[in-house]
């Protein structure tokens, strides 16, 4: 029997006027860096991910890379070997969900970066979501 799981990705945002283990990830503007999520570590018998990002404030751009190690990073592709970055996150209407969904192997360590915001003083709330058999 299948069963779901789901994990919050936590931000550090004190370099963006926020706490160092936040569940919300502050969204640097166009040209402004890069905001990498804390590294999760995927359970084994994960299988069928899916990224779920949801915005207030600004659309920003979500990018998911893989790990076999925790230290040298790639971007993570999907079925049909496209990467996972540049993903954009809108925000209209409210409450709107952007999710990629990716039907591929992934590896152990995963990470989010928040990049690349329309407007300063955007957040974001990213999940990852798996099932196993």
């Amino acid at each position: 029997m299948a069963s779901s799981f789901h994990h919050t990705f936590k931000f550090d945002n004190t370099s963006l006027g926020g706490g160092s283990d936040d569940d919300i990830g502050k969204c640097p503007t166009i040209g402004a860096g890069k905001n990498y999520s804390k590294t999760f570590i995927m359970p084994s018998q994960a299988r069928d991910f899916a990224f779920c990002a949801i915005c207030s404030v600004c659309a920003c751009k979500m990018t998911i890379e893989m790990s076999p190690d925790g230290v040298n990073w790639c971007d993570c592709v999907d079925a049909a070997q496209e990467a996972c970055k540049d993903i954009t996150c809108a925000v209209e209407p409210a409450g709107t969900c952007t999710c990629k969904v990716v039907s591929a192997p992934m590896m152990q360590y995963v990470r989010v970066i928040l990049h690349d915001g329309t407007t300063s003083g955007g957040s974001c709330k990213v999940t990852v979501h798996w099932t196993t058999f």
